[in-house]
Order: C-alpha cells, then sequence, then structure tokens
C-alpha cells in the first residue's frame, strides 16, 4: 500500500507531461489485465439491470442489444436514477439502436438545469451522475459553475465529502469528485487535483481495497476509487490497477452455485449485490478500455 501511495505522489509530479497522453489503452497492459472476458457469458445469462451494467458492456465493446436491457431503465424514482437512466438509454442509443420508446428530454432538461443552476444543493456523486449522463447524452452544460463549487467543498487533507452540510471526507465521495474533476479539468486547479489524488492514496487500505462513508471495507468503493484513478491516467497494467482488481476478487467475489457468480458489497456479506456487480464489471472494463466518460471528450470512441 506504501508503494501505492507513493506512485500516486509521483504521478502528481509527473502530470504536465503524462495528461497529454491520458486514457490511452496499451495493447500488452490490456492482455495482462483483461477482466472482461466473461462478460458476455455473465451478462446473457443475468441480464442489464443497472446503468452500470450498460456501461461496463458498452465499454467492453460489446452490442448492448445481445442482451436483455430493460431491466436498467425501470428506475426513475430519483435524480441519480434519472441520471442512470439517460445514461443507459444514450449508451444504447449511441450504438444505433432505436431507443424513440424510451424519452430522455425532460430527464435531460432536469439534470442540464441542476447542473446549471442548481448544482449548490446537490450532492457530490448527484453532481457526478449528472456530469455522466450529460457526457453520454452529448448535451452541452456550463462545466465551469459546477466544477468551481465542487472545488469549495474540498478538505483541507484534499478529500471531498458527501455535500455541503457535511463535514468530513470520504473515499467514495472523493473518487466521484475525481472523475468530475478530470472531465473539467481545464477549470479545476492543480491543488485541488493533488490534493484528492493524494487524499484516495493515503485512503486504500493495507489489503488495497477503500473503505466507504461508514468505514467498512467495499467492492463498490474500491471499484468506484480505482476507475476514478484510471481517469486521472494511472497506468491500466499497472500495479494500482493490478492490486485493487485482485483485492476486488479475493476478498468480494460470490460464487453462490457454479452458474451464479457475482460480488458482493462488504466482506462480511453473502449475497451479491447487482449494483456493486455493476459497478466492479464497470472497472474492469476500465482496466482494459480506460475509464468511459473520459473516452468519450477525449477521442473518438468507435460505436459498434
Amino acid at each position: 500500500m506504501k508503494k501505492i501511495c507513493l506512485f500516486l505522489s509521483l504521478l502528481v509530479l509527473l502530470l504536465p507531461f503524462t495528461h497529454a497522453c491520458e486514457n490511452k489503452a496499451d495493447e500488452s497492459g490490456t492482455e495482462m489485465l483483461n477482466l472482461t472476458s466473461g462478460f458476455d457469458e455473465f451478462y446473457k445469462a443475468r441480464h442489464l439491470v443497472c446503468w452500470q451494467d450498460v456501461a461496463a458492456v458498452y465499454s467492453a465493446k460489446l452490442k448492448i442489444s445481445d442482451y436483455e436491457y430493460t431491466y436498467s431503465l425501470e428506475k426513475t424514482e430519483t435524480l441519480t436514477d434519472r441520471a442512470g437512466y439517460v445514461i443507459s438509454v444514450s449508451l444504447i442509443a449511441r450504438q444505433g439502436n432505436d431507443v424513440s420508446a424510451y424519452d430522455t428530454d425532460n430527464y435531460i432538461d432536469e439534470i442540464k438545469t441542476a447542473l446549471d443552476n442548481g448544482y449548490a444543493a446537490l450532492t457530490v456523486k448527484e453532481m457526478a451522475l449528472c456530469f455522466f449522463a450529460l457526457t453520454a447524452a452529448e448535451t452541452d452544460f456550463d462545466y465551469e459553475k459546477a466544477a468551481k463549487h465542487l472545488e469549495t467543498l474540498q478538505e483541507e487533507n484534499g478529500g471531498f465529502p458527501v455535500s455541503a452540510d457535511y463535514a468530513n471526507p470520504d473515499a467514495e465521495s472523493s473518487a466521484y469528485a475525481l472523475n468530475v474533476i478530470m472531465l473539467s479539468r481545464r477549470y479545476i486547479s492543480d491543488n485541488c487535483y493533488n490534493g484528492v489524488l493524494r487524499y484516495l492514496g493515503n485512503k486504500i487500505n493495507d489489503d488495497n481495497t477503500l473503505s466507504d462513508i461508514d468505514n467498512k471495507k467495499s467492492a463498490f468503493t474500491t471499484a468506484l476509487t480505482l476507475n476514478s484513478l484510471i481517469s486521472a491516467s494511472i497506468p491500466l497494467d499497472g500495479e494500482i490497477s493490478t492490486s485493487l482488481t485482485t483485492a476486488i476478487n479475493s476478498g468480494f467475489k460470490v460464487e453462490e452455485n457454479p452458474s451464479l457468480t457475482g460480488y458482493k458489497r462488504y466482506k462480511d456479506d453473502t449475497a451479491i449485490d447487482r449494483t456493486v456487480t455493476g459497478e466492479v464489471m464497470l472497472c474492469f472494463a476500465a482496466t482494459s478500455y480506460g475509464n468511459l466518460w473520459i473516452n468519450f471528450i477525449t477521442q473518438d470512441n468507435s460505436d459498434i
């Protein structure tokens, strides 16, 4: 773990030299750390049930239409649910599928309004999912205002709290913040960027997991953090990726029977959590193909 913290510190120093080639997937690294080889079999048997599943399949260059995805479009109760809905429909549409039956216009307007004018009332997670949704939907919005507000939430130790109403930062909120920072990097100070990288490096446990706001070692938080670190250009086949993915597989993988495999949230859980599994799969796709959201804004993402 000390080596990982040191690497993140070095990454901070090398940022001006690495930023120009951020998120480029190295072919040998992809072969070494290909954690997506079982995606097709997994999702044909278990379907896409959350937006993370849809994003994982898209990231892995698979056809979303090859799988049952309607379950991923059922939840629209909260702002984060509606952002997830927009993400799923937008990714389905990016692959040339007919999405005329799924109306996203009202949700996109709501999300855009939230980021343009209501960002102060959002949690860091809500802000991140709104960024992801509008990025997936190719919808312009005022990156700068929301990003500048996010920067004001950063604590002295570099971490980010759940929202302005919380006093203490946590790894999960900080991971969401880092991905937003990378999507709006030109508006964010180097001190802010450097600080959150150091904070996340210091939050990696000795067993290469990360703990959530309840201080419990969490597969979701570990996967989310690794994906966010990948957005900040850590090597896809490097020590951090290898160590954290190994920790996820060794500590949180559940094989309920030979045909039912997934991931649990906490080590002392026994049942598969499909949202956690989706987040892990999205992270694994990022280790092979890069962070999806950064890919959308830095390169031509070749849709199927």
